[in-house]
């Protein structure tokens, strides 16, 4: 050894006393900075973005991270030109599999899909599936089939919290002639009862169920059980006034709930005044003298009787 290299003993430098506490908490900070490596390393893992050849079978994506890939093999939805985004999960504790697919290109709709692969490596179905408006925030998936982004979609929610405050079957005017998500026309339509189960089933604890027959010939403001097996009718309040039912007050004595009423007028007479004077010729008034039979004294007015009002629209809440 080089003399410049050599240390004499008794020049030796003393070292410090390594107490216990000191070890523990050394092999603490060790540990901890494995740690952080290994999550560092694994979020690194996971990270990887794959481009896998077109017609890449889903079943094959195994690797942790997130795979491209234009296929229709064991996808969410057939299609082989359609584009996905594949995201691959692995739990390092059960060693669990999950794919989590988002449709790019393709299709008619947004559609995104989840599955796990069980312990013996078989996958199971997929989950999810198209995701429209009509999917969010209400479990009818024909409550906002027809809206075509967010905005339409809020609009509706709206009006389904205004719909909140009535119940089906419930009808009611609007101060518009276009109908909401909720409404119908009360126009007296026949419609299905499984298109409908809602408001058929509203009809049948209405007390307001009759058979076609009753509603055409007096019960228009009824439903009726249509064909008695497949439809139903709802009221017909078109061109007509509403009447609060009697029930028993004796103002419109002998009215059954949702029976139509033609117009009338109250029974009155028409006072003729008649003057003194010559029967025939000469000056002075003509006294009027009924001679047998009825006589005119006059018309005036239109085809029917009735008081100042203003026409809205009359719908019935279906859901």
């Amino acid at each position: 050894m080089p003399l410049e290299q050599r240390v004499r003993i008794d020049q030796r430098p003393t070292l410090p006393e390594v107490l216990l506490a000191d070890l523990i908490a050394g092999s603490r900070d060790q540990q901890a900075i494995n740690w952080t490596a290994e999550t560092l390393l694994k979020f690194v893992t996971d990270a990887r973005v794959f481009e896998q050849p077109d017609g890449t079978d889903f079943n094959a994506l195994l690797a942790p991270g997130t795979h491209f890939v234009t296929t229709g093999t064991n996808a969410p939805v057939a299609g082989a030109g359609n584009r996905w985004a594949v995201e691959v999960i692995l739990d390092p504790t059960t060693e669990t599999l999950m794919q989590r697919a988002s449709l790019l290109e393709g299709g008619t709709a947004l559609i995104i899909g989840h599955r796990r692969r069980t312990g013996a490596g078989v996958w199971e179905n997929w989950l999810g599936g198209s995701v429209r408006p009509e999917d969010v925030g209400w479990d009818d998936p024909n409550w906002f089939s027809d809206k075509i982004n967010l905005k339409e979609v809020i609009i509706a929610i709206g009006e389904w919290l205004y719909a909140l405050d009535r119940g089906v079957g419930d009808i009611y005017p609007v101060t518009r002639t276009t109908l909401r998500d909720n409404e119908l026309k009360a126009n007296g339509a026949l419609l299905s009862r499984a298109s409908y189960p809602e408001l058929w089933a509203h009809a049948q604890s209405s007390g307001l169920l009759v058979t076609e027959a009753n509603w055409s010939s007096n019960n228009q403001g009824s439903f009726s059980s249509g064909d008695g097996s497949t439809t139903f009718r709802i009221p017909d309040l078109r061109g007509d006034f509403l009447r609060g039912w009697d029930d028993g007050r004796g103002v419109d004595s002998g009215r059954v709930a949702g029976t139509f009423q033609g117009f009338a007028i109250q029974s009155h007479v028409h006072p003729i005044a008649g003057y003194e004077g010559s029967t025939g010729g000469g000056t002075g008034a003509t006294v009027l003298r009924q001679t047998g039979g009825t006589f005119n004294v006059g018309s005036t007015g239109g085809s029917e009787t009735r008081p100042r009002n203003v026409a809205y629209m009359v719908v019935i809440r279906f859901r």
